[in-house]
């Protein structure tokens, strides 16, 4: 009912430093100066708002995928947790809210920013029983000007972890009651089988808040939604899926929306197939119509048809810049191939040759067969780190 780790225990700083494959100083190295190995941006929200984001570097994405594998993924996690777990997204967690007859969805305020420093490095001392030293350096590598910042790679295991020590009790109380639990990062859904009263509804809502109080969390009050079948007016949603009918499904906008942005790529390509709005829109489309085929949607097989006879193609000047990419990086002396900057230039270009490979095959098979006599002579982590 509660996570447990199946790891190894990690005792020093140089333990943590082999299981990272690293050396000792330069974890602290990287450690000491963490903030600056990060791009702050933002993206839009379905709202129509904006969420603020800090993407690592190369350097520092490294080093947190190595303690996703060493430490985060010998974690075993309950069943009511979802999101970053194999085999457990968004599609999943509302699966588990199947044929609900009342569902309660509640969304946690500012979730990764309210997660400090102090509770990380809670999570490496008391879950994982690390000792101060090895928790400290952890949490270093973890946060951001002293929180958890939404876009490392470890961001979000931190957060399957941020209620270790109280959410199953809450969960195994609302279990004996017959209810459904689970959380998807900072969507927490309770569903109901039968009828519940509006007290009891107000106070699930009230159990759910007072457990995030302890841990310094709010309720984001505005977004916290109750939906029962016996109103057909309510769309049962849980995370950004509807459950009237039993089984997930899309939203009917939303069904709508991506069946015109299949129709806008089938008549766009006939036109320019070569722009990068036209890459972009169908790569955006092609994503949506993967989240339907997940769900059974049955038009989800003919969307995929349709994307399939209209891929973005490149035009004659990009398929040049292909080829003096490609000649470029042939250039390079066996000597250079194990810098990370060759490493990147040269899958830039093996991306891009597998684009020309749909107008010309060709030459997409002179240019991989001229690439692979000059591939790489170590791994791009290897580069970075020796």
């Amino acid at each position: 009912m509660r996570p447990v780790f199946k790891g190894k225990p990690i005792a020093s700083v140089d333990a943590l430093a082999r299981a990272l494959d690293l050396s000792s100083q330069q974890l602290r190295t990287i450690a000491g100066s963490v903030s600056g190995h990060y791009r702050d941006f933002e993206i839009e929200k379905r709202d129509g708002g904006f969420r603020s984001v800090s993407g690592p570097t190369e350097e520092l994405k490294i080093v947190q995928r190595r303690i996703n594998r060493q430490i985060f993924a010998r974690v075993e996690y309950p069943g009511y947790l979802y999101g970053s777990i194999p085999e457990r997204d968004y599609v999943q967690n509302a699966k588990s809210h199947a044929r609900a007859h009342v569902i309660v969805a509640v969304d946690v305020k500012d979730y990764f920013p309210s997660i400090k420093r102090t509770a990380v490095f809670g999570i490496f001392k008391n879950f994982f029983h690390f000792p101060d030293d090895v928790a400290s350096l952890l949490a270093d590598l973890c946060t951001k000007d002293g929180q958890v910042p939404q876009g490392a790679c470890t961001s979000s295991y931190i957060a399957n972890l941020a209620l270790h020590d109280i959410e199953h009790r809450l969960v195994c109380n609302l279990r004996n009651e017959g209810l459904t639990y689970s959380r998807l990062i900072d969507d927490i859904s309770i569903s109901s089988a039968r009828p519940l009263a509006k007290k009891r509804v107000e106070s699930l809502v009230i159990q759910v808040a007072e457990m995030l109080k302890t841990r310094g969390f709010k309720l984001k009050r505005r977004k916290t939604k109750i939906a029962s079948k016996s109103n057909a007016a309510d769309l049962m949603e849980v995370t950004g899926l509807w459950l009237n009918r039993g089984e997930p499904r899309v939203r009917r906008e939303e069904r709508d929306k991506i069946r015109k942005e299949v129709r806008q790529c089938i008549h766009e390509c006939r036109f320019d197939r070569t722009s990068s709005e036209y890459h972009n829109l169908h790569n955006r489309t092609s994503g949506r119509v993967a989240m339907l085929a997940q769900l059974c949607h049955p038009e989800a097989g003919r969307y995929r048809s349709a994307l399939k006879l209209a891929t973005p193609h490149y035009s004659p000047v990009e398929v040049k810049r292909t080829c003096k990419l490609v000649a470029s990086v042939c250039k390079v002396s066996v000597r250079s191939r194990g810098s990370a900057s060759y490493i990147h230039r040269f899958y830039q270009a093996r991306y891009r040759v597998n684009i020309v490979g749909r107008t010309d095959t060709g030459l997409a098979r002179e240019l991989h067969h001229r690439l692979s006599r000059h591939a790489p002579t170590i791994k791009k982590e290897e580069a970075i780190y020796g």
